[in-house]
């Protein structure tokens, strides 16, 4: 299995099941250069970037990736602070494809 396969496929699974207007791109950034991971608006591009740290193993990557994309789907609710009820509601939906996923993938 290639590296960090099932990270892509869950960035695929992602972009697919919620099918947003604005592209959201997924970068493994430099290391020193992020915390972890951080979600970012580039409104030259119209884009929304998400970069997650390349020393983070696969498994927890691929949890920071459901947490940021949740940040993605409530950017523009106005009442949506960082880590609000909206957040996390957001996140629970997230998190539901990512286990419907995984659970798919075990039958």
């Amino acid at each position: 299995m290639a590296k960090y396969q099932s990270f892509y496929t869950l960035i695929r699974l992602l972009r697919k099941e919620f099918n947003l207007s604005t592209p959201v791109y997924v970068r493994r950034c430099k290391p020193d250069t992020c915390n972890y991971a951080e979600t970012m608006w580039n409104p030259k591009g119209r884009h929304f970037l998400i970069r997650i740290d390349p020393s983070i193993n696969e498994d927890f990557s691929m949890h920071l990736l459901l947490h940021e994309f949740a940040h993605v789907l409530c950017w523009d609710v106005p009442i949506a602070e960082d880590h609000s009820d909206v957040w996390g509601t957001l996140y629970a939906r997230v998190f539901r494809v990512y286990e419907s996923w995984v659970t798919s993938t075990w039958e």
